[in-house]
């Protein structure tokens, strides 16, 4: 505990233990998050211990006195406040008028005429005098009873019940204007003026607290079941209380959330990559400065993507076309920016609340805290900010020549070089144009698809994923040039699509002879790795009539397997990328009703028409994903 908080603590002890009245309450404000609730339950504990008592009541969202009344009788006599106790709500308000002896209706009757109300009911002794007790109103800001009513309400319990009264309460928030109410500028002038008038009467000493980050951190790894996050988290304690003394937004609450959203985070992470001291004390400063700007409104979690190159562009460039987030100087000396997740991936952490477990370790392999020298010159590269002038020119120079001379054969690698040189070319430390080097890149494209090295498996590259690929976002991923590129994969994608999938549809006949069940997996969604064409329209690339005839020579094996695969295959969140099979669907459904006519009478009529039936409701369920078709599907059925 600081010190000044020891002295306010230490006040408010003698305070509570006065034997004559005060006549005045105090006050303990502070900002949303300062640790004002806990540091007063804290001294509402100590009171306690030393045979005092306090009465403790949030004001959060209560509209109306009667409210109050009652929480201060359950306070006291939870017994008759319970929820079974039908005279609770009878005798509350005349039972406190006994007891704290004030006029809180402003009847202005005696005491002992107040009484006359009450039930006789025989109450403890000890209930009987509550003038040892102190009462603690919580939130203020936040009740939704004017404020200068509700002082004025509490003014009786200070000046007409002698009683001792603290007031814990974020008075930024009561200077604000009630935009919410939609009042004048002119009203607004008024409720300040009364609510500082209607202090000076009812407060006698006014203190602000100060954050006991400290002790709140150990608080808040307490909440923390054992394991490597709360392991982590004592190791680096300091840092936790450096970086929230830098922030200088003094918010406990925030910082609470992001200690806990570590913890989770380290659970995800490889034992391999845990032993790492270094990796996770930067992971640890990168999470907290995020959430911590995130969560007071300095910073959006879209604008964590790209905030890296953001502030490096201001360091190369003289311009800027994007502002970044203020403050962000604040955290000099702590490392975030180069972390070991690229900012997209932070993004999607903080912005949805979920971690992606194969990102985030795919992320940690690849970055600088794990064999820097055994990296790839390209993935060097892609930390250019990082580098020295000799170990940049002789990098960017590998890296561009692989690139000229089509050496990156992988997809994901080739989007990754070509986003970095887009970046240095914006930079003006690579000579080659934006536009040259998408020639260029296309034209890489055009050879690994002509090669065929790019299929109807290669995926197709999302710029906006967090994911990037292999862990690592891609640079310039909202660049015009970037997006033109990827474009172009799609199109690549689907011309080696159509000139694959006819052999390749013929081959899965062939499967469906050998092994049926085999057959059926490759065209659903499962959680083995021979699912191939759960998303391409691989049986539009095959013979109607072969399929059939496939069909029939493996009766009766196939027929319920094939129905089920099928069913589950047009009615899942990929069957609007089957559209193709439509008219492939309509011509077997032809095919086999003449098969089923010509074996009237057979077990093998009711076999086919089974199979048949389930492929007219799988046209119906092309009608349900595919509603601007639904004239056209309409007509197949």
């Amino acid at each position: 505990m600081s010190y000044k908080n020891r002295q306010i603590e230490e006040f408010l002890h003698n305070y509570y233990f006065m034997k004559m009245p005060p006549q005045y309450a105090v006050m303990i404000k502070g900002d949303w998050g300062a640790g004002k609730t806990s540091f007063i339950q804290r001294s509402a504990e100590k009171l306690k211990e030393d045979d005092g008592c306090a009465l403790y009541v949030s004001l959060y969202g209560i509209s109306d006195t009667k409210a109050i009344e009652y929480e201060l009788f359950r306070q006291i006599h939870p017994r008759l406040a319970g929820k079974n106790m039908i005279l609770a709500g009878r005798i509350a308000k005349g039972f406190l008028k006994g007891m704290l002896k004030i006029d809180l209706d402003g009847d202005e009757k005696e005491d002992g005429s107040l009484s006359v109300s009450i039930p006789d009911i025989d109450l403890p002794e000890y209930l009987q005098n509550i003038n040892g007790h102190v009462l603690i109103f919580d939130d203020i800001e936040r009740c939704s009873i004017p404020i200068v009513d509700l002082l004025g309400y509490i003014n009786y319990f200070v000046e007409h019940g002698g009683h001792k009264v603290v007031l814990v309460v974020n008075e930024n928030e009561i200077m604000k204007c009630d935009t919410k109410n939609e009042q004048s500028e002119s009203q607004n002038s008024s409720i300040k003026a009364d609510y500082k008038r209607i202090k000076e009467k009812l407060v006698g000493k006014t203190f602000e607290i100060e954050s006991d980050v400290e002790g709140a951190v150990s608080a808040f790894i307490e909440e923390i079941g054992k394991g490597h996050g709360r392991t982590a988290i004592e190791k680096n304690k300091q840092l936790i209380c450096n970086l929230y003394k830098a922030s200088k937004y003094q918010n406990l609450r925030h910082l609470r959330q992001a200690i806990l959203e570590f913890d989770r985070l380290m659970a995800v992470i490889s034992p391999k990559f845990r032993k790492n001291k270094l990796l996770i004390k930067d992971l640890l400063s990168s999470l907290l400065i995020y959430i911590t700007e995130v969560r007071s409104g300095n910073l959006k979690p879209s604008e964590i993507s790209n905030i890296r190159d953001i502030i490096y562009s201001g360091i190369f460039t003289k311009s800027k076309q994007k502002s970044s987030p203020t403050n962000m100087n604040k955290y000099n000396g702590f490392v975030w920016l180069d972390g070991p997740l690229p900012g997209k991936l932070w993004a999607d952490i903080i912005g949805t609340g979920l971690i992606d477990a194969k990102a985030v370790n795919g992320a940690i392999k690849n970055s600088h805290y794990f064999a820097r020298e055994d990296r790839p010159e390209w993935r060097r590269l892609w930390e250019f900010y990082t580098l020295s002038d000799d170990e940049f020119t002789l990098l960017v120079n590998d890296v561009a020549q692989k690139f000229n001379a089509n050496q990156y054969e992988d997809v994901g690698i080739l989007f990754h070089v070509a986003g970095i040189l887009l970046k240095l070319s914006e930079f003006g430390i690579y000579s080659v144009s934006t536009d040259d080097i998408l020639l260029k890149a296309k034209a890489n494209l055009n050879e690994l698809t002509a090669a065929g090295k790019v299929n109807c498996f290669t995926k197709i590259i999302d710029p906006m994923s967090p994911i990037g690929w292999g862990g690592l976002g891609f640079t310039s991923f909202d660049k015009p040039e970037f997006l033109a590129l990827a474009d172009h994969l799609k199109e690549c994608v689907k011309k080696a699509t159509e000139a694959s999938l006819p052999k390749a549809g013929e081959e899965l006949l062939k499967e469906m002879k050998t092994d049926s069940e085999k057959f059926a997996r490759a065209l659903i969604v499962t959680n083995g790795g021979d699912n191939f064409y759960y998303n391409k329209p691989i049986l539009a690339h095959t013979q109607p009539k072969n399929f059939v005839k496939t069909v029939i020579e493996n009766l009766p094996d196939v027929f319920r397997t094939l129905a089920e695969a099928l069913k589950v295959r047009y009615n899942s969140n990929h069957a609007v990328d089957l559209i193709e099979e439509l008219d492939w669907l309509r011509n077997v459904i032809c095919l086999l009703d003449h098969e089923i006519e010509n074996r009237n009478g057979k077990i093998s009529s009711l076999q086919l028409k089974h199979l048949r039936d389930t492929m007219s409701d799988c046209i119906e369920a092309f009608q349900r994903v595919m509603p601007s078709s639904s004239e056209e599907l309409a007509r197949s059925s």
